[in-house]
């Protein structure tokens, strides 16, 4: 009985690492895992900062406000660990649309959410581009494939949307150069991050 624990825990580690090698998570039981333990290994929010010795820089962001979108900066920490994940979500090409081989992972993420140390917690979910296009149009673009993911979530996954909110990073936080079609479809995705306050 013993050793079919040991081999258990080195299956889940296995799994753990493999999913953390490009920072993504794949399924239901890795997402709860980052949502709830920490976070992923790779943390592609501040893989491209270069914070240097402060440790700490602010990123501009887009968000739904109540009058429309709005700016706002967020203060990012390079050290910080927070329970989030990110996701393989593929869109159409300059588009929101999400595409019919992401609901997959986009329903192992909704049943995650209502687990139980997950079901009342709320979480922000944070668009991703790469950089073709203009910075203002990746800002819109990234907020409105946020938006594509909460609305899907709220309505095919029977999630509360009182739960989820959004913003737009835009192009700003890259997890690999964007010199490459393959970096560059790394780059559009989406993190989900369990929110630690209501500001």
């Amino acid at each position: 009985m013993r050793i079919f624990v040991i081999l258990l825990g080195l299956l889940l580690a296995c799994q753990v690492a493999m999913a953390g090698e490009d920072g993504f998570a794949g399924n239901e039981e890795e997402i709860f895992r980052g949502l709830t333990s920490g976070g992923m290994k790779t943390r592609g929010l501040t893989r491209g900062l270069n914070l240097g010795s402060s440790q700490k820089r602010g990123v501009k962001v887009v968000v739904d406000g109540p009058v429309g979108q709005e700016y706002k900066t967020v203060n990012l920490d390079e050290k910080e660990r927070l329970n989030h994940v990110n996701l393989k979500i593929e869109f159409d090409y300059d588009s929101s649309s999400i595409r019919p081989d992401s609901y997959r992972l986009l329903n192992e993420l909704g049943n995650a959410l209502k687990r139980e140390g997950l079901s009342n917690k709320k979480v922000v979910i944070n668009g991703h581009t790469d950089s073709d296009g203009s910075e203002a149009y990746n800002y819109e673009l990234s907020l409105a494939r946020a938006r594509s993911v909460r609305d899907y979530i709220a309505r095919n996954c029977s999630v509360d949307n009182s739960r989820l909110s959004i913003a737009g990073y835009g192009e700003m936080l890259p997890v690999k150069p964007n010199n490459n079609s393959v970096n560059k479809q790394i780059n559009r995705r989406v993190e989900i991050q369990v929110k630690i306050s209501d500001n």
